[in-house]
Parts: structure tokens; C-alpha cells; sequence
């Protein structure tokens, strides 16, 4: 039972090790000299093996007794306070481009030739004979051309979006590690594999889980094409104080122009709630399935 616990110690101690505090507490347990997550690690190994550390007094105080919630929340309340204040991006609008090409051609050509011809000859007989031809020729021809030509051509140029933003946006597939958030030494939650739909706006990236929420708005664009931002989102209530846990995720994206990028996450769940909390680090690949080239 103990080398059980003993594990799960030094599996938090690893996922929390990153974190730092600016207003750490005053207690100093592994006699280092230093406030840091170290001496929560500390204070539950003493609790656990009462023969680790002999020879740091300071560690006494929580030496082969059990750590109760105070003791937690008095070593790492401070520590990890920054995930209380979730980051709010503003919203932007999203330009349509647009164009119209219209081409219109109308040509009329009427003919129209009227001919009239009519000819009249009279002959009187009389006593003296009279030989009076007269002929009437009358040959009328109309000939009448109208051409009528009407060319209207109206194009629009339609802009293509240019930028880095541009070229970054599409969908990309992220293929996480998957590490699993253990709370009371049980697997509960991991990030899964999905697809990402990375959208330009104003030169900065929107990026939603595909089929899912929105996880960044408005997000910056750095020179390396990376995008880093953090996205919470609420749990249960804990029964103890009733308060609600939430997920709490920083996120870094690395969008490469060759459809290529990497992403890593640093995320939490439970963190000030008085229920079991777990800090878990993953990393993905990521792929661009469709968009600009």
C-alpha cells in the first residue's frame, strides 16, 4: 500500500514540477532552502515513509502522520493560483471577400429588301390603224441594313486573401499523446486526438475543436508560427464546499507552413475546489488536412 502511494506521490510531484508561484508559502519542509512544489512532495513522503529524510528537521512536523486537506491547501494553495484568472480574448469580425464578373454581349442585324416591279402596255385598234405601244417600266427596290452591335463588359477583381494567418489557416489534425489525469489514483480524463479548424481573422487565428466549441478567438501570431492561449471549461461540482471544478488548459500551437506543426498542452482539473486534483502535460503532432497551401 505504500509503494502504491509512494508511486502516486512522484507522479503528481512530476506533472506539477513546472509551476511556480509568486506568493509562496512560508513552511519549508525538505530543508533545500526553497518554497516550491518540493516540499508538498516533502511533507506526503514523510507521511508516507516515516525513515526518508532523516536528516531534515524540518520535515518532522508532517513525519509518519496522516496530511490532511489543511495541510494541502495551507503547502499548495498559493502554488498553482494562477489558473483562477481564465484568459477572455476579443472578439473580431470576419471580412467576406467579394466578387462580381458580368459580361454582356447583344448584337442585332435586321435586312429588310422590298423589290416592286410593274409593267403596262395598251393597244387601241381604230379605223386608222394606230400602233400606240406604251410601255410603263417602274422597278422600285428598297434596301434597307441596320446594324446594331452592343458590347457591355463589367468585371470586378476579387482580392485572395494574402499573410501569414492565411496560409495558416485550414484544418489540422492533432494526434495527442494522450496522457491521463489521475484524481485519488484514478484514470479519469485525456485529451483526444481531433481535428483543429484554424480560421484567419485580421491577421490573428480562430481555433475551434472541429464538431465542437471554440478553444481561441482572436489569438496572435507569433514569428514562428506559433499561437499560444488558454481555454477553460467547467466540470462537476465538488461535494466538498460545492464548489465547481474546471478544466483549465494552456495550449501551445506551432502551425508550420509546410502543413507540418507540433502542439503541447499544460492542464488542470479541480485546481481550489477541496476535491482531488490532477496536473497533467501532453504533447501532439499536428497535420494539415485541407486548406492553403
Amino acid at each position: 500500500m505504500k509503494g502504491a502511494r509512494l508511486a502516486a506521490i512522484l507522479s503528481f510531484a512530476l506533472a506539477a514540477s513546472t509551476w511556480a508561484t509568486s506568493e509562496p508559502p512560508t513552511r519549508e519542509v525538505n530543508c533545500d532552502e526553497l518554497i516550491s512544489i518540493a516540499d508538498v512532495v516533502a511533507a506526503l513522503l514523510v507521511s508516507a515513509v516515516p525513515e526518508a529524510l532523516p536528516d531534515c528537521p524540518d520535515a518532522d512536523e508532517y513525519r509518519d502522520r496522516a496530511i490532511t486537506q489543511e495541510d494541502l491547501d495551507y503547502l499548495e494553495g498559493n502554488i498553482f493560483y494562477r489558473f483562477e484568472t481564465p484568459w477572455t480574448p476579443t472578439p473580431t469580425g470576419t471580412p467576406t471577400p467579394t466578387g462580381t464578373a458580368t459580361l454582356t454581349r447583344t448584337a442585332t442585324l435586321t435586312r429588310t429588301p422590298t423589290a416592286t416591279a410593274s409593267q403596262t402596255e395598251t393597244r387601241v385598234p381604230t379605223d386608222t390603224p394606230t400602233d400606240t405601244p406604251t410601255p410603263v417600266p417602274s422597278d422600285t427596290a428598297t434596301a434597307t441594313r441596320t446594324p446594331t452591335a452592343t458590347l457591355t463588359a463589367t468585371a470586378t477583381i476579387t482580392r485572395t486573401p494574402t499573410g501569414l494567418a492565411h496560409r495558416l489557416s485550414g484544418e489540422w489534425f492533432g494526434n495527442w499523446q494522450n496522457r491521463i489525469c489521475f484524481l485519488d489514483g484514478v484514470p479519469s480524463f485525456f485529451i483526444e486526438d481531433t481535428t483543429y479548424v484554424v480560421t484567419a481573422v485580421n491577421g490573428r487565428l480562430d481555433i475551434d475543436i472541429k464538431g465542437g466549441p471554440q478553444i481561441a478567438r482572436g489569438a496572435e501570431i507569433r514569428q514562428d508560427g506559433s499561437v499560444a492561449f488558454r481555454y477553460t471549461a467547467p466540470g462537476t461540482i465538488c461535494p466538498n464546499g460545492g464548489r465547481r471544478r474546471e478544466f483549465v488548459f494552456d495550449y501551445v500551437f506551432r502551425f508550420g507552413l509546410t502543413g507540418v506543426g507540433t502542439a503541447s498542452a499544460d492542464w488542470s482539473y479541480g485546481v481550489n475546489s477541496f476535491c482531488a486534483v490532477c496536473f497533467v502535460q501532453d504533447s501532439a503532432a499536428l497535420l494539415k488536412t485541407s486548406g492553403p497551401n
